[in-house]
């Protein structure tokens, strides 16, 4: 895949001759609405940070991810190891909410947010692509 460069535009290598399950980056990817659509266009799932600011289509309207927090309820975090480091395992609260926007059949898109076990005001948020069946913990 080539990034995005001066003429703006992504990727022409072949989704077969790049070998990855997932796409993951930080907000400079997520925030990039034409990688968004390209990701999807190719049917390669992923899981990309975007800033708190991210616009949401939200019940006819654009609002920012972070206003989406307020939807969810306490009970609806889950507690999900998400890697090992020299200190122990990663482990954060995670919920998420499907997103409206119409996708191709057994596809869907998530925001997922992301918060601080010992600083619980810590969030992180991501929008998902995957398939319909995925669960929270494919997506963390």
């Amino acid at each position: 895949m080539r990034t995005a460069g001066r003429t703006g535009s992504w990727g022409e290598a072949p989704p077969s001759t790049v070998p990855a399950a997932w796409v993951t980056g930080d907000e400079i990817y997520g925030n990039d609405g034409s990688l968004l659509r390209w990701l999807e266009g190719e049917g390669r799932p992923y899981v990309l940070a975007v800033a708190r600011s991210h616009s949401i289509g939200q019940d006819g309207m654009q609002v920012p991810a972070e206003t989406l927090r307020t939807t969810i309820l306490a009970g609806e975090w889950q507690r999900i190891a998400v890697g090992a480091g020299s200190k122990g395992p990663w482990v954060y609260d995670w919920a998420w909410d499907r997103l409206p926007y119409v996708t191709e059949a057994g596809w869907a898109q998530w925001l997922l947010i992301r918060r601080s076990v010992s600083h619980p005001e810590d969030l992180a948020f991501y929008r998902a692509f995957a398939r319909e069946a995925a669960t929270i913990s494919d997506l963390a």
